[in-house]
């Protein structure tokens, strides 16, 4: 029976680390470089973008992760614990691409209208943090620098 409550404490510190350090440090930074190195914006409005995110991003992410991750490290065995979280991180995948487009007629409409690659139209909507910037409020200065150029 001492094996279950040093199990839990084992789990709660890997859960912890992994969501309140590696995710934080590692995930993100990665995670916003891609999207504006694939959006294509500048590395001022890229921090912007960061900025205006981040907090609703990892929020989602926590409620998530945090269970996925906990339920991993006390309940699937050892060996099975890569297939389980590979697993969680294809759900995790499929929610913010869902969540990310927008529905088929908005795609379509918007990019017909503007004659944009369809990745112009997908912008992830997100809560802005209060005073920050939503991701429309960066599309429309975008669109708005391009209008100037």
């Amino acid at each position: 029976e001492a094996a279950v409550p040093d199990r839990l404490g084992a789990a709660l510190v890997k859960t912890a680390t992994m969501q309140f350090v590696a995710v934080p440090a590692l995930y993100f930074p990665l995670f916003f470089a891609v999207v504006a190195a694939v959006r294509g914006y500048p590395p001022s409005e890229a921090v912007e973008y960061a900025r205006a995110q981040i907090r609703p991003l990892l929020l989602r992410c926590w409620s998530f992760f945090l269970p996925l991750q906990l339920s991993n490290f006390v309940l699937v065995p050892d060996e099975w614990q890569v297939t389980y979280v590979s697993l969680g991180s294809f759900v995790w995948t499929c929610i913010l691409s869902y969540a990310s487009s927008p529905p088929p007629a908005a795609t379509a409409r918007g990019a017909a209208a503007e004659c944009e690659p369809v990745m112009e139209v997908c912008e992830v909507p997100m809560e802005p943090p209060p005073g920050g910037l939503s991701t429309d409020d960066l599309l429309v200065r975008r669109r708005a620098r391009r209008g100037a150029e």
